[in-house]
Formats: structure tokens, sequence, C-alpha cells
């Protein structure tokens, strides 16, 4: 139990601070005695009142910066009940008897190294003015590695879909940067990594950023010197996690001598003098293909995706960041995006703020239409030709009118947005325009009317072009209520999963305007200009082998399962497609990093087909255990740890995609079949 003297912590400041992944150790022995809850006073025992087992850990890295200003902190402060931390505790194999928990757990957490969440409780005194708390903490993960330290230094990453190229553009432009389980509440991480390459980052380079307490912002970069990641700091580290590294301080010592010897300023190119090199000048190469010019006095595609920032933040909407980049590459290189995810998380608005990004107008250039669960046929969305009268009746939605105007102003974009688009079963009344996406750009024209039959309306006699200046847009839950995508669909659309940004992070958020200059609607040879031309085999040759490779065996695996179901031709050109065109910043850094363009795609375009029931589907997804909260046995998986020969970096490769796949394991147990 500590207490700050003078300042006060908000509930929303130890939520925070909760946000925080820390090592802990679990006292050998009897410890030193100094556990008060315990009724022997030893770090696992029994509460001394309640009766349950109480946990007590001593932390052994860099601890929030709250914690450390209080006035009292002793090496055992941090206590939990069992109860509280069955999941993690199951994945060692915990007795099922409560009756063997207290001798189990003697013997097996004994001097082990724990990495978990610090939360602090409030103790109400009404005779102490003091703010007191108790410190619990929650268990992540309990790592078979012994403590080879007493302490350790905490080495966070930097988020996933920002490259080390996109970082040191940020240092240099001073601009907001997040990392993994680490926020604003801790101190400013001495070391970073970013991909392959480690940074050194002085006390005075980075602070904590006031409008978002979960980024830090560079105040001083020039201080800041990288080299690449020494081969032996993954070894070294202990109980890395999901990008998270915990180095003793004896081996940051010997970091520091190494940067103060070769280190080099992050604006520098780094020499190659090991091995990593190889995998770093692959990645560059990768990354060389030129920027789309933009004409001068033209809009750019960065400042339209400012704009575009700015559109949301006006609307109080809240999305990350990279959910906008992700979905802009999809609009632009695919015929038909698809936003999905939970009811409330602002499919429909970030459509419409998309629309208002590019200067599009409701009823004119933008149109929307609310999907009924009647729709059984495409004359329901486009009409029909009536044979009595030859006059063509248009469907209440105004589509085919819309369409022909679209037809007739190829400069000008044009937007559909079929809202809760799987109400209804999609293929019924869509049918029509997933025949089109089959066809190049050039060959996809409408026939509503037959040349045969007698029309009245000039206008739908001809075939209704649908050119590359339409774009098609939809939203879809997927619930009970909801019919599920076909194969078909699938093949020709992103099915993007919007992130829910959690309530605190939406409150705490205050970003700035950025200022772009005015622009008049983006016109269709604009925004076709922000897209790289590029032939078939260029597409495939945009992915390395290693990409390639990991799609004929997933492909592989799927059609063992379904003979009609994997990943085609269309779908891997789909994805070479979005690869080349990740958007750029200012400086020509891409907006999205090359692996996390990769893992959505993955998650995206393949595993969107992963649907049926469980006997179907049990060796693909693994079983998910939950009491555990893991999945194990699962081939997919085993195809993801296997892309790199560091088995722990799957999860830094493939994020989205371990997510999804987590996830859809756990329908299996909970349903019997995925959602």
């Amino acid at each position: 139990m500590g207490w700050l003297e003078n300042e006060t912590l908000n509930m929303g400041d130890i939520d925070w601070i909760k946000r925080n992944y820390i090592l802990f150790k679990a006292p050998g022995g009897s410890g030193n005695g100094n556990f008060p809850l315990s009724v022997d006073r030893t770090p696992i025992g029994y509460h001394k009142n309640l009766g349950g087992i109480v946990i007590y850990l001593e932390p052994v890295s860099t601890l929030p910066e709250p914690i450390v200003k209080f006035n009292q902190v002793s090496s055992q402060s941090f206590v939990s009940f069992v109860e509280r931390n069955l999941k993690v505790l199951n994945s060692i194999g915990l007795p099922h008897q409560p009756e063997n928990y207290l001798s189990f757990l003697k013997e097996n957490l004994a001097n082990r190294l724990i990495l978990a969440i610090p939360v602090l409780r409030p103790i109400r005194d009404p005779n102490d003015s003091r703010e007191r708390y108790f410190y619990n903490f929650e268990m992540v993960h309990i790592s078979d590695e012994k403590p080879e330290a007493d302490s350790y230094v905490t080495v966070p990453s930097v988020v996933s879909h920002i490259d080390r190229r996109r970082f040191e553009s940020i240092l240099e432009k001073k601009t907001q940067v997040q990392f993994i389980h680490y926020n604003g509440m801790m101190p400013c991480p001495e070391f970073i990594v970013c991909e392959d390459v480690l940074y050194h980052v002085p006390s005075n380079a980075l602070t904590a950023n006031p409008r978002n307490i979960n980024t830090f912002t560079p105040v001083d970069p020039s201080q800041i010197k990288k080299v690449l990641l020494p081969p032996e700091f993954k070894e070294t580290s202990r109980c890395s996690w999901q990008g998270l590294y915990f180095i003793p301080h004896n081996y940051a010592e010997e970091l520091r001598t190494l940067f103060n010897n070769e280190g080099v300023s992050y604006t520098e190119e780094l020499k190659n003098n090991h091995t990593n090199m190889n995998f770093i000048n692959s990645i560059q190469t990768q990354e060389a293909s030129p920027e789309p010019q933009t004409p001068a006095g033209q809009v750019t595609e960065y400042e339209f995706l400012q704009s575009l920032k700015n559109c949301v933040n006006e609307s109080n909407l809240y999305y990350e960041e990279k959910d906008l980049y992700n979905f802009h590459t999809a609009v632009k290189t695919n015929s038909l995006t698809i936003l999905g995810g939970m009811s409330g998380t602002g499919k429909t608005q970030l459509a419409l703020e998309y629309a208002k990004a590019l200067g599009l107008k409701n009823g004119e250039d933008l149109l929307f239409i609310p999907i009924s669960p009647s729709y059984s046929e495409p004359s329901d969305l486009l009409g029909y030709l009536n044979p009595l009268t030859g006059a063509y009746v248009e469907s209440e939605s105004g589509l085919a009118r819309f369409l022909y105007n679209a037809s007739q102003n190829p400069d000008r974009l044009y937007m559909v947005i079929f809202d809760e688009m799987n109400l209804s079963q999609v293929e019924y009344w869509f049918s029509p325009f997933i025949s089109l996406l089959e066809l190049s750009e050039n060959h996809r024209e409408l026939k509503l009317v037959s040349e045969r039959q007698y029309c009245l309306n000039e206008e739908y006699r001809k075939s209704i072009k649908l050119g590359k200046n339409v774009i098609l847009i939809g939203t879809a839950n997927f619930d009970e209520t909801t019919k599920e995508f076909s194969n078909r669909l699938l093949d020709r659309a992103n099915v993007i999963y919007l992130t829910k940004q959690s309530f605190l992070n939406a409150k705490n958020v205050n970003e700035e305007e950025v200022s772009v200059p005015p622009y008049d609607a983006i016109s269709a040879d604009i925004f076709r200009s922000w897209r790289k031309a590029a032939q078939e085999l260029t597409l495939l040759q945009s992915m390395n082998d290693k990409e390639l490779t990991l799609l004929d065996e997933i492909h592989t695996e799927l059609s063992k399962i379904d003979a009609q179901n994997g990943v085609s031709f269309r779908v891997c050109k789909a994805i070479g497609s979005y690869i080349a065109n990740i958007p750029y910043d200012e400086n020509g850094k891409l907006l999205i990093a090359r692996r996390s363009a990769f893992d959505l795609q993955l998650r995206q375009r393949v595993f969107t087909k992963l649907k049926g029931h469980k006997e179907m589907l049990i060796e693909l997804l693994g079983e998910y255990n939950l009491d555990t909260d893991r999945v194990v046995n699962s081939k997919i998986m085993q195809l993801l740890e296997a892309y790199d020969d560091d088995k722990e970096k799957v999860f830094e490769n493939f994020e989205q995609s371990v997510n999804f796949l987590k996830q859809k394991a756990k329908e299996l147990v909970i349903h019997g079949y995925t959602m």
C-alpha cells in the first residue's frame, strides 16, 4: 500500500496506468516476511481474513511515474488473489481442485518472471486525507525463464503499422508516436525498437503528449541515435511479449557503450555490419517504387488524408489513424470495400466523412442506400422495364439514374454507400455488380434492358458504363440478424473491421487540426493519379517470395477443407495492388508499414473465408481454451509462426491476423460455428 501526499489520481489516470505491462518476480521461499495480508506472512498464502489465496509479486522493471512518486513503495507491495488470475495460472497447469492450489503455486511460481498490469485501488479513509492505494496486479503471462538480474529496463516497440522510415519521419516532424503496451504514464523510454533497428533516446528527447496520454511527442530528436538491433538483444531480453522487451540493467549499460561507439543519428543510413542488414535492405528494395507524382498546384494524397482526419475530428468521431489509411488504400485499389464490425463503431459515418473529404455531396455525386431485408433481386435496387408501357420504372433507390449520370461525367467521382448491406442476401440483389466486378474496369457495362426490348427511356436503351470514377462502399454487421457473405463476394471485396477506441482514449484525445490548403472536389483524374498503374505480373512481383509462399501454404490448407475455397489469383493480385499503393507522407515515407499492410490483407482478403461449423474448421483454427484464453493446434497459426525464424515475432508480424483467428477459434467453442 502507498500514498500520494499532495496530488490526486483520477479514475482516468488509474486506467491509463493499467494499460502498461510491468515485469514482476515471484519471491522464493518465505521472502522477508513483509507480506501482511498472508496469514503466515509468506509471499503465497491464505488471506488472513478472507480465506482466499493471495500472491505477492515484486516489480523488477520500469514502473509508471505516478507510482514512483508515491512516498512509500515497498518491493513486495503488489498483491492479488488467485481467483483474479485463473486464466493465466491455468496456462501453467493449475489443478482443478482448489485445495491443491497453495502447494502447486508455492512450487511452480517461486522465482519466476511474471508479466502483469498494475492495478491501483483507492482506499477511502475519513480519518486520513492522504490519497492511498492498494497496489494490485492482473497477470498477463508467466514465463519459464528465471530471473537473471535484480532489475530490468523496459524497451517498447513502435506500434506495428509504423515502419522505421515512417518512425524517423515522425521524429523529424516532432509529431506523436505510440508504443506497444507503454503509454505516457511511463517515463520516456531510453531504448526503442522499430523493426530490426534499436534507438537510444536521451531523457529529454521525448515527452508524454499532454493532448493524448497514449502517445509521446519528440522534443529534441537530434540527440536520438540508432544501431542495428544487436543479435543478442532478444536472447538477453526476458519475458518478451508482443514487441515489449525487458533487458537486464547490466546489458543496458553495454548498449549505452555501443551507442557511444557505433551509434549514428537517426537521420543517417546504417552500414551493413551484421546479417540483419540483409533483411533491412530487402525491405528497402521492396519499398523503393516511387510515389505517384502529383502535378504542381494539385491536392496531394497526403493532404487529402490530413483533410479526412480533420473531418473525422470535427465530427467527434474516434478512429485509429491506421484505420483511416487502411480504408483509403482499400478504396483506391478495389472496386468494392465493406466496412464491418460491431454496431455503433461508426462504419456508416466513416464512409460519409470520406465522401465529405472528397468533396462529394449527397443527392449529386453521393448516393446513400439503406438496404432493406426485403431486397431479393436486382430490380429492387435498379428498377425494371414495364413490358406493357415500355417505360423503365426506376427503383426508389435512384441507383440507375445515379450510375447513368456517372457514366456521362467520367471526370467526376461518384460514390454509392450500401448501408447494412447484409440485412438481406447480398448475392441476390447485388448479382449484376458481382459479375461486373469480375471484368476489367474498361469492360464493365451494366445492361438494364435487352437490345430486343422496347424502352421509351433513351438513356437506358444502351449499357451503362461502370467506370473507374464510381466508388462502391458497403457497411455490414455480423450477427444473428444478418446474412453471411459468399466466397464469390469476399473474393472481390476488402472487408475492413474498424478498431473500437476505448472510451477513455476517446475522452482524452484532443487532436490539433492539421492545416491543409483548400481544394475543390477531388476529380476522378486526381483520384486515379494516386493509384499506381500495374500489370498483373507486376502485382505479384510487389510481394516477396516469403509472402507468396505463405499464401500458397494457406491456400493448400483451405482447399483441404473445401476444394472450392482458397486463395485465388484474383485475391493474390488484389493484395499485391494494395501493397503497391500504400500512401506516403509528405517526406515520402509509407503511412502503413509494409509488414502491417500484408497482415491487414490476410485478415481482410483471406481469413474472412474461414466460415463454417466446428468439425470443418477445428484443425485450421485450433482449439480455444476458455480457461487459459489461448489457442493450440491451429494449422493456420503454425504457418504464421513458421513465417519468421523467430517464432516469437508472430504477433509483431501478424497482430491483426492473430487476433482475428483467435476470435474465430473462440466462436467455434461458444457457438459451434464461426459468425
